[in-house]
């Protein structure tokens, strides 16, 4: 009798256990950027989506921005990791080049290409800069230490003869609060920034500063250099009252997975950024432009085979 009892307690066990392995939420976080960038935005949106739909359950981290997001996702125990990066790091990354070189990144995979991530210059009037080349012998922000806007900055100085380590008298590195502050109170001559939002954000703060237009010469050299940039221009007045015409590169911001994320949660997340587009368009000025017909353009490295299939039902990626 005993023995039976004990049987079918274990029996019990099993089955209770089984049941709840199988009602275990999938837990997922998204790295973004700052807490005020759109990343982190975007990210934490997404995030609170996902969660409500009850088969996930997903957290929005804020982090240094692509650079350090792409080396939180090259940690093979980061299986559930999402993140959200630029297209030329995630370029970088997957073919170990520039500050990946000592760190191949061969297992990330793209999601959705999600919105433009337009590069900008910014200089003080009283500095005397007008162009790249000006910016030798003066004080730069460069942005956080691991952010896109720092490794896009030194692919552009690169292409401009400017040595990063020499020829600037000071090099400074900090998030948009930093980059405020220092020009406030005089302490850099010009800073590098990433995305309409945030570089509207700097000149509402801080007044007399002009934004520097890049010439054909040299970004056509860049994209020589580095395919994953294209140029992007803004008329006059599009990026704030007295910014006249402005060209610049620009590059695309990414929703990344690592690999080994299982195809069923990949379009778990993708039905849910879809079917909720609405939200984020309110998020910032670049996010109304997210649109799923753009969502496999421009990514620069393979996209999740989880998310080959969803855009492949949806029509927007033919069949093969």
């Amino acid at each position: 009798m005993k023995k039976k009892l004990l049987c079918t307690l274990l029996a019990l066990a099993l089955v209770a256990g089984i049941a709840s392995l199988a009602s275990a939420k999938v837990m997922l976080s998204i790295a973004t950027a700052g807490e005020n960038s759109t990343y982190h935005r975007f990210g934490k949106t997404l995030a609170n989506l996902i969660t409500r739909t009850g088969r996930m359950s997903c957290t929005a981290e804020t982090s240094g921005g692509s650079v350090e997001n792409i080396r939180i996702l090259s940690d093979p125990d980061e299986n559930n990791e999402l993140a959200v990066a630029q297209s030329d790091v995630l370029f970088m990354a997957l073919h170990s080049d520039a500050m990946f070189r000592n760190l191949p990144v061969k297992n990330v995979r793209a999601l959705a290409a999600l919105y433009d991530e337009p590069f900008f210059i910014v200089a003080t009037k009283k500095s005397g800069i007008k162009t790249v080349r000006d910016l030798k012998g003066k004080r730069v922000s460069l942005g956080r230490v691991g952010s896109g806007g720092a490794a896009d900055a030194a692919l552009l100085f690169e292409s401009a003869d400017l040595d990063i380590r020499k020829d600037f008298q000071s090099i400074l590195y900090g998030n948009y609060g930093v980059l405020k502050s220092s020009f406030l109170n005089d302490q850099v001559d010009a800073g590098v920034i990433m995305g309409v939002d945030n570089l509207q954000s700097v000149l509402k703060t801080c007044k007399d500063l002009i934004v520097l237009s890049i010439p054909s010469s040299l970004t056509s050299k860049v994209i020589a250099a580095h395919p994953f940039f294209f140029t992007k221009k803004f008329a006059k007045g599009a990026l704030g009252a007295g910014v006249g015409e402005v060209v610049t590169l620009s590059v695309k911001a990414v929703l990344v997975a690592p690999s080994s994320l299982a195809n069923a949660d990949v379009a778990d997340i993708l039905s849910t950024l879809w079917e909720n587009v609405d939200k984020f368009h309110k998020l910032s000025p670049e996010l109304k432009s997210l649109n799923i017909a753009q969502a496999t353009k421009g990514v620069a490295i393979p996209l999740h085979t989880g998310a080959v299939k969803f855009y492949q039902a949806k029509k927007v990626l033919q069949n093969k």
